[in-house]
């Protein structure tokens, strides 16, 4: 009997443990696959099921300054050329999708394998070839569509496939205006880039970590659409989204809250140009909120046209907020390419000067100069390539922004 007792302590937890390694895979096999009841092709039929109702295209925003930079073609050129694909080591997502940001679909690129913006697009959308490069996918399969986190076998092979902010890939490639019918390749499924927005749009909640990025998919992609649901059945708007913004602390914001500035800009610019998504009463929140921060950036401007991190301290939840390294050169490269980035995308309504933003644009155009070497690093990508967008939005029209 003791025996016999003894035996049955033994099994318990071992059967225990098999159970639930057993229902851990299915859940893991699930998410990757969808339902394992459905056939592959009723679901894949089933990720069109909302979004998109600008009939796949993203809607294009455009910066709306004149040429304030007197710098040629070639400067441009030998500025932007260290914004490529480095062929000595391995980047994670984050740096292509800035080298997208700059170069776009056209860019031309001196790497064995990684030639052009669309190659570099096809590590995104294919998944042998991001496994190829990263040592994972950059895109999974999950119940619901398709996400950009990688999958991979290590941290690091993790760390290089997946992006680094909720949604930045969905978001980065409708800024470059991919429709919502670009191909995905994922195993063996021909899916489109509408699984990634349906993933996104059955996972969303207001307590995600980051909203920029989601912001910005969803208001390119989504109207004359204004409302969606997520898999739990819960409806928003994109009033919604517009007060969660709102109510994110800009001090703990990414990029010295820059990308909080440049959403509300593209909410306001479509719902005012293309498609009426906004209620009044989102709208004049939105608008308050804009003039806010305009006013803040003028306020907070050096004489020498930089901008410091903690440009938006008058916009801080809390008078303890940290500076986030505000006084570093590196974060001076960072708040002013992202500010007049943003800047450059303001309506005149919101009555920024010209001389305002020629100033800063001098002082990237300085600052970038002073870069030695061919590339630049992973940890100077983000900053660089903003302030190089905004010289090349600022400059003559016309220049490649590729290899000389």
């Amino acid at each position: 009997m003791i025996r016999r007792f003894r035996m049955l302590v033994w099994l318990v937890p071992a059967v225990c443990s098999v159970l639930v390694i057993g229902l851990a895979a299915a859940y893991r096999i699930g998410r990757a696959n969808g339902s394992a009841t459905q056939p592959r092709a009723a679901r894949a039929g089933t990720l069109s099921s909302q979004g998109g109702s600008t009939g796949g295209n993203a809607i294009r925003i455009e910066p709306v300054r004149p040429v304030l930079l007197k710098i040629s073609p070639a400067q441009q050129a030998g500025l932007f050329f260290r914004i490529r694909p480095p062929a000595e080591r391995k980047v994670p997502v984050s740096f292509f999708l800035h080298v997208l940001r700059l170069h776009g679909l056209d860019g031309r690129f001196d790497h064995p394998s990684l030639k052009t913006g669309r190659d570099v697009l096809r590590l995104l959308t294919d998944e042998r070839f991001g496994r190829s490069y990263f040592g994972a996918p950059a895109v999974t399969r999950t119940r619901h569509g398709v996400e950009f986190i990688g999958a991979g076998a290590s941290l690091e092979e993790h760390e290089l496939a997946s992006e680094t902010h909720r949604d930045q890939c969905l978001a980065s490639l409708a800024e470059l205006g991919l429709p919502l019918s670009t191909p995905l390749l994922v195993g063996d499924e021909h899916l489109t880039l509408q699984a990634a927005l349906s993933d996104s749009l059955a996972n969303f909640h207001l307590k995600q970590e980051e909203f920029p990025w989601t912001a910005i998919a969803y208001t390119l992609y989504l109207p004359p659409q204004r409302e969606w649901v997520n898999k739990f059945g819960e409806r928003y708007t994109f009033d919604d989204l517009v007060d969660r913004l709102l109510t994110t602390p800009f001090e703990k914001a990414s990029c010295g809250g820059t990308h909080l500035g440049y959403a509300l800009t593209l909410l306001y610019r479509v719902d005012r140009e293309h498609a009426p998504i906004l209620s009044p009463a989102a709208r004049g929140r939105l608008n308050e909120r804009l003039a806010r921060t305009v006013a803040a950036v003028l306020q907070n401007q050096a004489a020498d046209g930089s901008w410091s991190l903690d440009w938006g301290r008058a916009l801080y939840s809390s008078v303890d907020a940290p500076s986030q390294d505000a006084a570093s050169a590196e974060g001076q490269l960072l708040a002013t390419g992202h500010l007049a980035e943003w800047l450059l995308y303001l309506p005149r309504e919101y009555a920024v000067p010209d001389d305002r933003l020629s100033r800063a644009g001098l002082w990237l155009q300085s600052r970038l100069g002073e870069f030695q070497g061919d590339s630049v690093s992973d940890g100077i990508v983000c900053p660089y390539t903003h302030a190089a967008c905004v010289l090349r939005a600022l400059g003559p029209k016309g220049g490649s922004p590729s290899a000389p």
